[in-house]
């Protein structure tokens, strides 16, 4: 891999993406989430880790082998809008996680001394988890340069998330009631005071 300045966003994000994985294992390890329970997610977990596979890994190949849908080198300086966003992706992931903590889950579920957990950063949204993701999911595809990747993105990653949101949200109304119901009257899903 031959990386010239205009490609620092790459290596950035290179350096991100394995910044990320090792975060997520950590705190996988560390035993932060939840033991295993009856899913009520249905397909959405699979579209979700599938358009983020997708998205990522055509990124970046497209970047540092194939260059089917980067863009110009005179317009790699856009390629720096993805560095904030993957920076922001991973410290509201952990930030999310650390809050949640033991009551974390890769999946729509719940367990036996589940509790809603409102303080921290869900204090201000419902799905900071969510937030980071989509950070990442289209910071990565930007610091990478590629086109095609974006595409993906927007086209697969965003409209996979929220789905999986409004199965999420109806799971836990069902599960936590008017305690939930509260909750998102005063709170907002991905963005604070936005939506």
């Amino acid at each position: 891999m031959n990386l010239d300045a205009s490609q620092t966003p790459v290596l950035i994000g290179i350096v991100a993406l394995v910044v990320f994985g090792l975060t997520e294992r950590l705190l996988h390890v560390l035993g932060l989430r939840q033991s295993k329970a009856r899913e009520r997610e249905g397909p959405t977990f699979y579209l979700c880790v599938l358009s983020w596979q997708g998205t990522v890994m055509f990124s970046l190949i497209d970047a540092v082998a194939l260059h089917w849908t980067t863009i110009a080198p005179g317009l790699s300086s856009v390629s720096y809008a993805g560095v904030p966003l993957v920076v922001a992706g991973i410290a509201v992931r952990i930030v999310s996680r650390l809050t949640l903590g033991k009551h974390f889950s890769g999946h729509v579920q719940t367990t036996e001394g589940h509790k809603l957990v409102t303080s921290g950063i869900y204090g201000w949204i419902r799905h900071p988890a969510y937030t980071g993701y989509l950070c990442l999911l289209i910071g990565f595809p930007l610091c990478f340069g590629s086109i095609g990747g974006f595409g993906c993105a927007t086209a697969l990653g965003v409209p996979a998330i929220m789905y999986r949101i409004r199965i999420e949200e109806a799971a836990l109304e069902q599960w936590f009631g008017e305690e939930y119901e509260r909750y998102t009257r005063r709170t907002r899903r991905l963005i604070p005071f936005v939506w």
